[in-house]
């Protein structure tokens, strides 16, 4: 064996891909200061190589025992948003006179609540045997496990206590649920089997206008990202999803762990605009 030698790699342009989906929107339009738009979207995404890389590939020519679930599949979608004018102040149905209309007259509720589903990823090996060219990309499934283990306790293993909780970021995914192939074989789990988490947000925007005169005008507004501080992660990536690496194939201690959040804590920003 060539101790020079590295790797070839040969890049096809004919991967396949297959996308279904269920679009429903329902709207209500404004009416006494009220409207609100629904929209939910129902969706599947299969293919082979979702972005070009060679990465989590076994065996290119096998192309078919990469086909599974895209890196970008998102099974369910929700989206609310909904914009309501506050019935008080002049001309509105309560107060609508004297101090009161004044302060607390003219203010506009706007907001946007979203859900989606997680998106999948590939459980990884890193593990180079000596003597062997070949290295399988991904771990084989132990008999009777889940290929999506991410729900329930650990029975444990090397490195994982047993009754440790599943799908929390600590130990988002089984570690014990795969083994590590034998040396030239290719691991049996599929490509992208274990579904990230949820994501859940809202934000709202609450804006009045103070009129000056006819030419002029001022714009208050507060706006509220991540509006409940909900704590959105990632799913496993990089070194947490790899459960076996180096030459001996050791199992990895970070392997399971979310480490990556998909939104930004909550964040309030207040803004004055002037209109003349």
């Amino acid at each position: 064996m060539n101790p020079a030698f590295g790797s070839l790699d040969l890049l096809n342009t004919d991967a396949q891909s297959f996308f279904n989906t269920l679009q429903l929107t329902a709207n209500k339009r404004l009416s006494h200061g009220f409207s609100v738009q629904t929209s939910y979207t129902f969706s599947k995404s299969v293919d082979e190589d979702s972005g070009g890389s060679s990465s989590q590939i076994q065996y290119g020519l096998a192309r078919k025992q990469e086909r599974g679930l895209s890196d970008f599949d998102i099974r369910h979608r929700l989206n609310i948003n909904y914009f309501w004018t506050l019935p008080v102040g002049s001309g509105q149905r309560w107060l609508d006179s004297g101090p009161a209309a004044v302060i607390l007259g003219g203010w506009r509720l706007g907001g946007i609540t979203s859900f989606r589903s997680g998106t999948p990823g590939s459980v990884v090996v890193n593990v180079r045997t000596p003597g062997y060219l070949f290295s399988p990309r991904r771990p084989n499934l132990s008999p009777g496990a889940s290929n999506n283990s991410t729900s329930g306790t650990t029975a444990g293993c090397l490195g994982v206590e047993p009754g440790e909780h599943l799908g929390t970021p600590s130990l988002y995914f089984d570690p014990c649920a795969f083994e590590n192939p034998d040396p030239g074989t290719l691991g049996n789990l599929g490509r992208n089997t274990v579904i990230g988490p949820s994501v859940v947000n809202t934000d709202i925007s609450l804006q009045k206008d103070f009129s000056i005169d006819a030419k002029r005008r001022l714009q208050f507004r507060a706006e509220m990202f991540n509006l409940f501080n909900h704590p959105n992660f990632n799913k496993p990536s990089g070194n947490t999803a790899v459960v076996f690496s180096g030459g001996a194939g050791r199992s990895n201690a970070s392997a399971g762990r979310l480490t990556e959040t998909a939104t930004t804590a909550r964040q309030i920003q207040f803004a004055l605009r002037f209109s003349f």
